[in-house]
């Protein structure tokens, strides 16, 4: 079995430049929709994970990675939302 993404590559490593720089301001971002702690991290971990499967199609990762990580963030806080509505608990 051959796992591309087995080894670290030149875009892995300026993925996590670029989550490490933002992350603050991502971070923010999702803290002002979801006041409760727990749900920012998992929020959080979703938007990084969205991300890094989706780095490749980002075009300009150096100037865009901010606004493009917000907007996987508005969108993984919406699905967030709707999970905690349909949970009965």
């Amino acid at each position: 079995m051959n796992d591309e993404r087995s080894t670290p590559s030149t875009s892995d490593g300026e993925f996590v430049q670029l989550l490490a720089k933002y992350e603050p301001e991502i971070r923010g971002f999702i803290r002002a929709s979801l006041p409760n702690a727990l749900h920012v991290s998992e929020v959080m971990q979703n938007v990084s994970l969205v991300a890094w499967k989706k780095f490749s199609d980002l075009e300009h990762p150096e100037t865009d990675f901010a606004k493009w990580a917000c907007v996987i963030a508005r969108y993984e806080i919406m699905k967030y939302r709707r999970g905690l509505a349909r949970d009965r608990f």
